[in-house]
């Protein structure tokens, strides 16, 4: 009966003691056609006093070609992108430090081109395939911490249409970029009626260009691109979208 009364106290004690939450890293899902550049952010929950990690990260290189890394709420993120179908990510606070990241917030973001031909779904997942890259997150013990990774996708459509319904256009239109605010990326959409050679210019507040680029000629359909502001100062901007005897301009706001 005395062992009975034990063994009862040690399990209620036990559903008495919080479960240790898990940090939990989140990858968008997006949309994109080949020669797009898309960036894909990675966000974060439950990601309170984490002193490192050792990510490793695999995609389909057929489909896919990482270009960066973008740090955003930590620095000195260690990242190689340079072989085909992986990435690898480290990071490492400073002795005896932690960090603690609000729900939700971004870590990184991964940008990715789309390559010609792809088209389907491919999926974007962490992985422990190999020994020798594992998926670990650490305390400012260096004990390792329970992790989650939720994966995203791409959903890589026909090249040059975001428009999951197929209609084609029927006027020239510069959409308004999302996030706006933002820092320091945002994606601008457009939609062209016929196939025409495209100029993306940023302005300041004073008229003066600050940015071209050249986008190509593109055939009738719904596009967008993932703008990188990181080398412009915080303020008003105005951008636009010429194209033949096309011009839309409106206007973006970047804070940093």
């Amino acid at each position: 009966m005395k062992y009975a009364r034990l063994l009862t106290l040690v399990f209620a004690l036990l559903f008495l003691i919080p479960a240790a939450q898990a940090v939990e890293l989140h990858i968008g899902s997006t949309v994109g056609s080949p020669q797009d550049r898309i960036g894909l952010p990675v966000t974060v929950v439950d990601f309170v006093d984490v002193a490192g990690f050792q990510l490793y990260l695999t995609y389909d290189s057929n489909l896919l070609q990482a270009d960066s890394v973008q740090e955003v709420s930590i620095s000195d993120v260690t990242d190689n992108v340079d072989i085909a179908g992986e990435i690898n990510l480290n990071w490492l606070a400073n002795a005896g430090s932690s960090v603690t990241l609000a729900d939700d917030a971004t870590l990184f973001v991964l940008y990715f081109t789309v390559k010609d031909g792809a088209e389907g779904i491919t999926s974007i997942e962490f992985t422990d395939e190999w020994p020798l890259y594992l998926n670990e997150i650490y305390d400012v013990n260096m004990a390792i911490m329970a992790l989650d990774l939720f994966n995203g996708s791409i959903d890589i459509l026909k090249s040059g249409v975001d428009d999951p319904s197929g209609q084609m256009p029927s006027a020239f239109e510069l959409k308004q970029n999302y996030p706006n605010p933002f820092n320091p990326s945002t994606t601008v959409a457009y939609s062209v009626d016929e196939a025409t050679d495209l100029t993306f210019e940023v302005f300041d507040i004073t008229g003066r260009r600050v940015d071209r680029l050249l986008l190509g000629r593109k055939p009738a359909g719904t596009y967008s691109f993932v703008y990188e502001a990181d080398h412009l100062s915080s303020g008003v901007y105005m951008y636009r979208l010429s194209g033949g005897n096309y011009s839309q301009t409106r206007r973006m706001i970047l804070t940093k």
